[in-house]
């Protein structure tokens, strides 16, 4: 099993911002809350972006219990990602990639999960 890369909110919020999209194989700080973070730069920044053509990938990730409440992230790619526990509410996740992913105990409550593929989720 291959170790995954230790990054803080900050970090990982700066890297998009930066136009990074392969996020892959990370792990985040449990029970991070992102409405602490830059949130809405965040937010603003990828309502702005075309990630049907060019979408973040999470794939093999960790991010359990993180608090990403409306979080705007159609289409990622989020294969495998442990997302067990996270808050998801109102979350814009049309479209997203979540094969195999773990969502047990996720709040996904009037989330967008429009053709979201959830095969083994």
């Amino acid at each position: 099993m291959v170790a995954l890369k230790q990054m803080s909110g900050k970090e990982f919020i700066e890297k998009i911002l930066a136009g990074e999209r392969d996020l892959s194989g990370i792990e985040l700080k449990h029970q991070l809350d992102f409405s602490q973070e830059s949130f809405d730069a965040l937010q603003k920044y990828l309502k702005a972006q075309d990630l049907k053509t060019n979408p973040l990938d999470i794939s093999d990730s960790c991010f359990l219990q993180i608090k990403a409440q409306g979080l705007h992230l159609p289409f990622v790619k989020a294969q495998r990602a442990d997302l067990c526990g996270a808050d998801l509410r109102e979350a814009n996740l049309w479209g997203a990639d979540l094969r195999g992913a773990n969502l047990r105990g996720a709040n996904l409550e009037r989330a967008d999960i429009r053709e979201a593929y959830l095969r083994s989720a």
